[in-house]
């Protein structure tokens, strides 16, 4: 499958959603597109199933990141910076492409676009989550004051999962993780569009880890709601020019 060319991204970014349940086989064959330095990963999950989910992701993002650049999967090389957030290297950066892998339970998404900072985060509703506890110690006092507003409690569970969501996507796009604390910045996911209230972490570390201050500035951010999967919450962040954003079946990734 094509998925277009590479410019269309300027203005687009692609979801791909699925469900990878953990397959021997299918591990098995995806073995051979990664590297030595994520089959080591790999082999380090002491049970069979989370050896192979870790394998059928990196697998899978290989391909399509493969496809959107031509390239094979196995000729994918990436690199990290010092908190984990993974990118292409060498010449491969020079198209520009950009993505964000996230995944719970057994449902995956890749954001890919181009030319901008991006993150994306899903994850599966628990309802055992100490939520009130887990946000007052974490999160910002907006962020708090936001979920315990409605009255119901399954409505304050909701919201927290969309809270939490969109901050580690927010997070994942700066690309320095949780050395950012969550109580440094709040997303207002009333307003429309969702738009960042405030921020008012530590950038000067971040930047120079990655040398794309810009990014860092607060400006032109941009949240989505993806409404992937029933009982999930998921939210897309990403800086620059407003984008079409599209969402894409990993079924039909071949």
């Amino acid at each position: 499958m094509n998925y277009g060319k590479l410019d269309r991204l300027d203005e687009e970014i692609d979801v791909w959603y699925g469900i990878v349940e953990p397959n021997q086989a299918a591990a098995l064959d995806l073995r051979r597109l990664l590297s030595e330095e994520e089959l080591a990963r790999a082999d380090r999950y002491r049970f069979p199933g989370l050896q192979q989910q870790f394998v059928q992701r990196r697998g899978i993002m290989r391909m399509i990141l493969g496809n959107y650049l031509g390239l094979l999967p196995d000729e994918l090389e990436f690199t990290q910076n010092r908190f984990g957030k993974p990118s292409l290297t060498g010449n491969l950066q020079a198209g520009g492409l950009t993505f964000s892998l996230t995944h719970s339970g057994f449902h995956m998404a890749l954001a890919v676009g181009r030319n901008r900072a991006l993150g994306v985060d899903l994850e599966l509703h628990r309802d055992n989550v100490d939520h009130v506890g887990l946000s007052q110690s974490f999160f910002a006092q907006a962020d708090v004051d936001a979920i315990q507003r409605p009255e119901l409690p399954a409505a304050q569970l909701l919201r927290f999962y969309e809270i939490w969501t969109s901050k580690e996507a927010y997070i994942k796009a700066i690309g320095a993780g949780l050395s950012i604390p969550l109580d440094q910045f709040s997303i207002n996911l009333d307003s429309t569009p969702a738009s960042l209230a405030f921020a008012c972490h530590d950038q000067v570390s971040v930047e120079s880890e990655t040398n794309q201050a810009e990014v860092f500035s607060g400006r032109n951010w941009h949240f989505k709601r993806l409404n992937l999967a029933p009982n999930t919450s998921s939210w897309l962040a990403f800086q620059g020019n407003t984008a079409t954003v599209k969402t894409l079946s990993l079924d039909n990734m071949s």
